[in-house]
């Protein structure tokens, strides 16, 4: 071959490859970014935390985060009078500023006339707040419902550290507060002094078990047997993730399910020692692995928590984290597995993920107490005693299992039925403790900071 139509040919394959990388390359430029857009249907700067991945503008609606004032806590994103950013009006039946507290309820509103005059039932919180999804909403809901009955309204307060937990308590006694409900087991040793300097005062200690020998005759402890709820809920995801992972998608056969928990306290260690009885009666050889957050309010670390677990091969995440359980589910849905609610049932979050709750009737227990108390009854029903409520009680058990019905064998139904008869007649002894349930510590794959 001549020089010349060696050159050609050089010439010629040079611009073929350059032809394709400019092709490849004008490809690569089709591609465009992808964005998550959030749901503003009023236009206040506030989103509900819905949202679409896309990458153009799903609707008018919707909107980058960047030109939003926040991706969530729009709690009626149709109504531009319900948004964080403006404040409660009063007596409209609307939670305008978005802050669970409607009216009357809101502090905002106190000083009005039409609030002044009316009794007041206050509620306050140790390490969470309201929105939680969980223990407080449950509580909270026991309140409403008894508005609907009698005429108070809720004061509500929530410390953000130990040192106010007197200061607080004895702020809503001075404010002429009746009746106050405690949720949060580190707020023990506040309620004693404050009930003997206040002692027009009644108290309810919601989840904090009372020194009965200091403990005004107007105090009651209002205690809960969470280990059943968590022996039934062990029951089934037991049998789900090994001999039934094959009704759904969202199941693995890995044979190993997880627990998180908010905080290394008593009424989460008995979910987590009821669970794991319950997982052992039905699955001997499934590993449960645990993740503690160390935090009731922060649902990152929810997703974090999941993920190790999901990492581990769970196909199955029971929550006991509070606000931070909102976390978990997201999470849980995003990678297509099962979770396990907590407290109060927690199918709406994610309807298709959220397979059933284990149940902790806070709202019952709190509806009745207030109740007998306009009725003149505490004292009879409830002061100055530990009461704990169980599946006796109908505070404890699971929930139904909602969209998740129509593919839970018959089998695991029976099994269940048969377990919640053995503890409604005491003929099974549930563990309070993981070290009576002997759960291995090794399994505790993660303490959060």
């Amino acid at each position: 071959m001549s020089c010349f139509k060696r050159f050609i040919c050089i010439l010629f394959i040079v611009s073929f490859c350059f032809i394709s990388i400019q092709c490849n390359s004008d490809d690569d430029n089709d591609e465009e970014t992808t964005y998550e857009w959030y749901k503003d249907s009023d236009g206040d700067g506030y989103s509900d935390g819905i949202s679409q991945t896309a990458t153009k503008q799903p609707g008018d609606s919707y909107f980058k985060a960047s030109e939003l004032v926040s991706v969530s806590g729009d709690l009626n994103d149709n109504d531009p009078d319900v948004s964080p950013g403006i404040s409660e009006i009063c007596n409209d039946t609307k939670d305008n500023d978005c802050d669970f507290l409607t009216d009357c309820n809101d502090s905002d509103c106190a000083s009005v006339e039409s609030c002044k005059s009316i009794r007041k039932i206050g509620l306050m919180t140790d390490m969470g707040g309201l929105g939680d999804e969980s223990y407080i909403d449950s509580a909270y809901d026991g309140l409403l419902r008894a508005q609907q009955n009698f005429d108070f309204r809720i004061v509500f307060k929530e410390s953000a550290i130990g040192d106010d937990y007197v200061k607080n308590l004895s702020e809503l006694a001075q404010d002429g507060v009746e009746l106050i409900y405690c949720i949060g087991s580190t707020l023990s040793d506040a309620i004693n002094p404050v009930a003997q300097q206040y002692e027009d005062t009644y108290f309810g200690a919601i989840d904090i078990p009372l020194a009965l020998n200091q403990a005004s005759l107007k105090s009651a402890g209002l205690l809960f047997k969470e280990q059943e709820s968590g022996y039934l809920a062990g029951i089934v995801a037991g049998l789900l993730t090994y001999s039934y992972h094959h009704i759904s998608d969202k199941l693995n056969d890995s044979n190993v399910l997880g627990v998180i928990i908010g905080m290394d306290i008593l009424p989460c260690e008995k979910y987590q020692a009821g669970f794991y009885k319950g997982v052992m009666e039905v699955n001997p050889g499934c590993q449960v692995l645990s993740v503690n957050t160390n935090d009731f309010k922060n649902p990152s670390k929810g997703e974090e928590a999941s993920l190790e677990l999901i990492n581990k091969g769970a196909d199955i995440v029971f929550n006991v984290a509070g606000e931070t359980g909102i976390g978990i589910i997201s999470r849980a849905k995003k990678e297509n597995i099962l979770a396990i609610g907590v407290d109060k049932d927690q199918n709406h979050l994610a309807p298709d993920t959220v397979v059933f709750s284990a149940i902790k009737d806070i709202s019952e227990v709190v509806l009745l107490s207030i109740q007998d108390y306009f009725n003149g009854d505490w004292g009879e029903h409830w002061g100055g005693d530990n009461l704990i409520f169980g599946i006796l009680e109908n505070a404890t058990g699971i929930s139904s299992f909602h969209n998740f019905d129509s593919i839970i064998p018959d089998e695991v139904k029976q099994k269940l039925t048969n377990e919640e008869q053995r503890v409604r007649e005491g003929k099974i002894k549930i563990p309070v403790s993981k070290l009576e349930a002997g759960y291995p510590e090794e399994n505790t794959i993660l303490i959060m900071n």
